[in-house]
């Protein structure tokens, strides 16, 4: 894309960011699909978030660590008479760059996330992590992907899967992590923590939760001044890098 055409869509998308914080909220104009991207390293199970939000076997998925997404990929589902697009890409420790289901050359995830931004279509960011995994293994994802885009591109959230024999309550871990992730310096606007397994007593249960988190009006407006210079660099992050 052309440099005077980058900056014309910056310019718009500052306006917009303007139009937010004057209101003192993320606002949509207008009924639209709303765009939700899953982001996360092998075996958490972002596929099967994305199947058991929609209740079929959209995504595909493996039994093991192995990496099943090979590309970007977004599927349209219906919750609660909204549309919403969802994005499933592949495994962050998998690799740093990957071919692309929409057209153009290949990009990877920071170009992918910078450029949904510009286009204002990222509306929320959803990190997947296994709950068995160590707080530190969420750090790299977070900062690299998470924190720059909850500062100036859309509300984040954490969805928790692996939970199934937790009990008495799979938000249980949440009760006890929580607080852990925050003293790290992750920061979520939201949580979900739920089963993906076929057949659980817990996964109707884990529908729901999942669809409140997508749902949820979020109360969430840019923390970098629009048009300043770490807004434009992306406060140091991937998103405008």
């Amino acid at each position: 894309m052309p440099p005077e055409a980058w900056c014309s869509k910056f310019r718009e998308r500052v306006e917009l960011e303007e139009i937010t914080i004057t209101m003192g909220r993320y606002v949509q104009l207008g009924e639209r699909t709303r765009n939700v991207i899953f982001i996360g390293e092998s075996g958490v199970g972002k596929s099967s978030i994305i199947n058991l939000i929609a209740d079929a076997d959209l995504a595909r998925t493996s039994s093991d660590v192995r990496p099943c997404t090979a590309e970007v990929t977004d599927y349209d589902v219906s919750i609660r008479g909204s549309t919403y697009r969802l994005w499933d890409t592949p495994a962050l420790n998998e690799t740093s760059r990957f071919r692309f289901s929409v057209s153009g050359p290949e990009r990877d995830l920071k170009s992918f996330l910078r450029e949904s931004y510009f286009d204002g279509e990222i509306d929320l960011l959803v990190l997947c992590v296994r709950g068995s995994r160590s707080h530190r293994s969420m750090e790299s994802a977070y900062k690299t992907f998470c924190k720059t885009t909850r500062q100036v591109a859309a509300p984040v959230v954490i969805a928790v899967t692996g939970l199934e024999q937790l009990q008495p309550a799979m938000d249980t871990w949440w009760v006890q992590n929580g607080r852990k992730l925050e003293e790290l310096g992750l920061v979520f606007d939201g949580h979900a923590c739920v089963t993906c397994l076929p057949h659980h007593p817990r996964r109707q249960a884990s529908k729901e939760e999942i669809h409140d988190l997508l749902a949820n009006d979020y109360q969430w407006g840019p923390s970098v001044v629009p048009g300043s210079e770490d807004y434009l660099n992306g406060g140091g992050g991937c998103i405008i890098a």
